[in-house]
């Protein structure tokens, strides 16, 4: 991992992006209360994963590695509001052609609480991190350290917040060692997934 280094995912890398991504997200909390069905759920990640970085390019910035082992999709201040335009634009619309009733139902469910607690903790200029996955093969080597490091670095320049939403306890705690803290967390309807909303003070 020390012989890559930090860079903007190119055009050329996209769909290789989307594969790590996938891996990645595939068993994660918040996909398995999206789709509970493993057999539906790798289609719905791949749908999922591609959309995200997707509007991360149209609207942040999204950073990878020089061996594309890890994705972090940023959205930048002013930018942050995942607007139903934003939402066509990136595919995100077309959530009923790739998700069943329910999943769509929890879908709804689980964004809506979180664009109620983005809108409560984060100041009105910030940087959000809409999504972070490192290949699991990859995972624990600092992958997900170095690719979110520039912003980071780029936010405290800056004098400006970062805030996030993640879904487990683990990836609250390496957040944490990154700066963040948890503003809240609410275990969801019918499920054991807890979002934790985290905010990021820039360091002066």
């Amino acid at each position: 991992m020390r012989s890559s280094y930090t860079v903007r995912l190119s055009q050329r890398d996209f769909a290789k992006a989307v594969d790590v991504t996938t891996h990645a997200f595939r068993n994660y909390a918040f996909l398995q209360y999206l789709t509970p069905q493993t057999d539906a759920r790798m289609r719905f990640a791949r749908w999922f994963c591609t959309s995200c970085i997707r509007y991360g390019q149209l609207y942040g910035r999204v950073d990878t590695n020089s061996t594309v082992n890890g994705v972090a999709v940023w959205l930048t201040p002013g930018r942050t509001t995942l607007t139903p335009w934003r939402l066509l634009r990136s595919g995100f619309i077309s959530a009923p052609i790739h998700v069943h009733v329910q999943s769509l139902k929890r879908f709804i469910l689980s964004n809506s609480h979180m664009e109620h607690e983005h809108k409560r903790f984060a100041d009105k200029h910030h940087w959000y991190l809409m999504a972070l996955g490192v290949d699991p093969q990859y995972q624990g080597q600092g992958v997900g350290s170095q690719i979110i490091q520039p912003v980071l670095e780029l936010a405290d320049a800056q004098h400006e917040q970062c805030y996030l939403e993640t879904q487990t306890e683990r990836n609250s705690q390496f957040y944490e060692r990154h700066g963040f803290k948890i503003m809240s967390q609410k275990t969801m309807p019918d499920s054991e997934m807890t979002i934790f909303a985290m905010v990021r003070k820039p360091k002066l």
